[in-house]
């Protein structure tokens, strides 16, 4: 199921996902008045520290750039009639990082009414190697490589829901 939902739309030279959806979303609560309160409370704390609040504004503005995400119109909002579900996001700092010394993080597992986006989602497996495995493997030729797919996440386009 999730495997066939992703395509490579060759034009746009980008992936787009569908969600694997195992329950109808029209079943989702709307939860716009708690994710609001989520953001106001991330406001209040990063305006309490300027720097953070500029690199939290800053990886926003990086999302839109790159596509990642957009500003919706208020007639396209207004027009929607699908099922709305909003997904809060929050800073996580790591000060020793170079290139994203703040990451935003989705958080589709919070609970509104008993009920999160992931709960209507198939799970797939757990694709990440066992360490030892990769340590092992690391060791057996001559020559390693390594490498680090920045922002990979947020490069794939869920496509809307037909």
């Amino acid at each position: 199921m999730i495997e066939k939902g992703i395509v490579f739309d060759q034009n746009r030279k980008k992936w787009v996902a569908s969600l694997p959806w195992t329950t109808s979303p029209e079943r989702l609560p709307n939860n716009r008045h708690i994710a609001v309160a989520t953001m106001k409370s991330t406001e209040r704390r990063l305006m309490k520290d300027p720097n953070h609040a500029d690199l939290y504004n800053k990886q926003i503005e990086d999302m839109v750039e790159r596509g990642a995400a957009r500003k919706i119109a208020l007639g396209e909002l207004n027009n929607y009639k699908g099922p709305v579900y909003y997904i809060s996001h929050f800073e996580v700092m790591n000060p020793k990082s170079r290139s994203t010394p703040c990451r935003i993080v989705f958080n589709s597992s919070a609970k509104f009414r008993g009920l999160s986006l992931n709960d209507f989602l198939a799970k797939g497996p757990s694709m990440l190697n066992k360490l030892l495995g990769v340590l092992m493997r690391f060791r057996e030729g001559r020559h390693a490589f390594i490498g680090d797919i920045a922002k990979t996440y947020h490069s794939i386009e869920i496509g809307l829901r037909e």
